[in-house]
């Protein structure tokens, strides 16, 4: 299953300099291209998020609908698949995982 972070790069064109990603997404005129970089995509999502949420309170509690049966079907130990509009296939898996970790030392004689 192709990641959604890939999904993104590979359907926009994205590139990658000095580790910074870009992508090349469609403006307001339809004939050219804005390049933006990772973090632009997240900051705009979050703001478009935050909209939504406070323009329209229904959604608010269709929101929490999903969050409840993500939380339920976790405790339930089950994946959550689900498609997005262009009709990708997204499997999460919301299991928590304790990890354990154990340091080693090593000390050096001279």
């Amino acid at each position: 299953m192709i990641k959604i972070k890939k999904y993104i790069f590979l359907f926009y064109k994205g590139m990658v300099v000095h580790n910074v990603m870009y992508l090349n997404v469609p403006s307001v005129n339809r004939n050219t291209k804005v390049t933006i970089t990772g973090v632009d995509l997240f900051k705009i999502s979050d703001i478009i998020y935050n909209i939504i949420l406070n323009e329209f309170p229904q959604v608010k509690l269709l929101y929490n609908y999903f969050i409840a049966i993500s939380t339920t079907l976790s405790k339930a130990k089950l994946l959550i698949t689900w498609f997005t509009p262009s009709e990708l296939g997204i499997t999460q898996n919301y299991n928590k995982e304790n990890s354990k970790s154990i340091l080693f030392k090593t000390y050096k004689k001279y």
